[in-house]
Parts: structure tokens; sequence; C-alpha cells
């Protein structure tokens, strides 16, 4: 009896798996449809996002290099175009492409940059002019006095000079090589004009600008007044000569470094 219900009981669970085998086919030819018609509308909810768009991002990223030097100004102002015309190109797709906020980052951070370039720069000169000005003037009090080692060591990179507690006398007595230096500068022609025309006071600042406020490089115009004061209607053209003197920031990443006279040259006529 037990034999005949086992043998039963297979038969059954056979048959059973039969009928179950075309509703398995069935369940998985209908799961590969439905996985197909996601894939398919997923695709047709994908929106590409805007190339200009993106391009706008990476030059905005790339804009503080404006603040560098004005040779750079391009970069943020190219963020703002492609910003501009990523804008338009996803109004033009009725909105089928995605980049609408990187565009107005992008128009924010290159806006900034764009205005805080041109305010750094005139700030930096500012400062780089008024810094300039203050040591050539004590330069050219060295002269007035008569001081030509002192004038010198002015012009000596920091390096080289003279230690705070030194004497500076005792420094180029044991240095030949600083004394030949500082004589050979004294030498030169526009040198020599502007030493003598500050110690008899005739030496007058007439202009200061700066030529290289990433070097820190500034050059001061000194006219050489003549025996003739310049308030004598005779003197027409007091300012007969002109001497540049170009100092400049030792250490280019601190404004407030050590300066060094650079060079004195005359003007050119």
């Amino acid at each position: 009896m037990a034999r005949g219900r086992g043998e039963s009981r297979r038969l059954w669970l056979a048959a059973k798996q039969m009928q179950d085998l075309p509703e398995t086919d069935a369940n998985i030819e209908s799961q590969t449809l439905a996985a197909g018609d996601a894939a398919e509308a997923g695709l047709a909810s994908y929106r590409p996002i805007s190339p200009l768009s993106l391009v706008a991002v990476i030059m905005a990223v790339a804009s503080p290099l404006a603040l560098i030097t004005p040779l750079l100004l391009f970069v943020p102002v190219v963020a703002l175009v492609c910003a501009g015309l990523g804008l338009r190109e996803i109004r033009a797709s009725g909105e089928a492409m995605l980049g609408r906020t990187l565009a107005y980052v992008a128009l924010a951070v290159a806006g900034a940059m764009l205005t805080a370039g041109p305010a750094w720069w005139i700030s930096r000169d500012a400062v780089l002019a008024a810094r300039g000005r203050a040591f050539a003037e004590a330069w050219v009090e060295r002269l007035a006095q008569g001081d030509q080692v002192g004038a010198h060591h002015l012009h000596l990179r920091p390096q080289d000079r003279a230690g705070p507690m030194a004497s500076l006398q005792d420094h180029y007595a044991e240095q030949p090589e600083l004394r030949r230096e500082m004589r050979e500068f004294f030498e030169q022609p526009a040198v020599m004009r502007l030493a003598a025309a500050a110690v008899e006071g005739k030496a007058d600042l007439v202009g200061v600008r700066v030529v290289s406020g990433e070097r820190g490089v500034v050059v001061l115009d000194y006219a050489i007044l003549p025996a003739v004061g310049k308030d004598d209607a005779l003197a027409d053209d007091y300012r007969q000569d002109v001497v540049h003197v170009a100092v400049g920031r030792v250490d280019e990443e601190d404004i407030r470094g050590h300066w060094r006279v650079l060079w004195v040259k005359p003007v050119e006529r």
C-alpha cells in the first residue's frame, strides 16, 4: 500500500513539473520583455548635459588666474560667453538638455573674478607705487647726504648685504670686490648726475609708475633742476634732464619684503 502511494506521488510531481515548464518559459519571456521596455523607457528619459555649460564651469574654475596678470583676463570672459551660449542651447533644446545650474554657477564665479581682477591689480599697483616711492626717496636721501656706501648697499641683493648689527664701513673695507662695484656704480653718468643734483637739492621727483606688478618693479622719474629756481620766470625748461630710477621688490611673494635699486638710466632724448 505504501509503495503504491509513493509511486502515485512520483507521477504527480512529474506531471506538475511538465505543467510548470511552459509557464516558467512564459514568465522568463515576459520578464525579458519588461526589462527591454524599462531600458527603452530609461533611454527615452535620458537628458544629456550641455557641452557649453561644462566648458563654462571649467573656465570659471580657472577664472582666479585673472588675479595674477591682466593677460589672463580672457579666462572669465570665455566662461561668461560659454555660460550664456549654454543657457541658449538648453532653451533651444526644449529643456531636453541638462546644465542650467552649471551655467548659472559659471556666470556667478566668472562675473566675480572679472570684477575682482581689475580691482586687485589697481590696489596692488597702488601699494607697490607707495612702497617703491618710499624706498627710492630713502635712497636719494642717502645720495643727498653723500653716503655712497649706504646708497650702494641698497643696490645689493639682500643676501649680499651686511647684517643688521654689522658696520657698513667695515663690511665694505673687508671686501675689495664690493668697493670696486661701488666705484663702478657711481661712475655711471646717470648716477653721477642724480647724486650731484641730490646734494644740491635739485633732484625733483616728477613721476612714479609700476612697470611690472607681477615682479614688483617701480620706475621713478627724477628731474634734474638747473641753477635757476623753478619759480623763476626765466626757467621755462627748468627740467633739463630726467633720470629714471628703477626699484624692485626682491621677494615677489611678499609686497612688504626687501627692495633694492635695480638700475639708474637717463631719459633718451
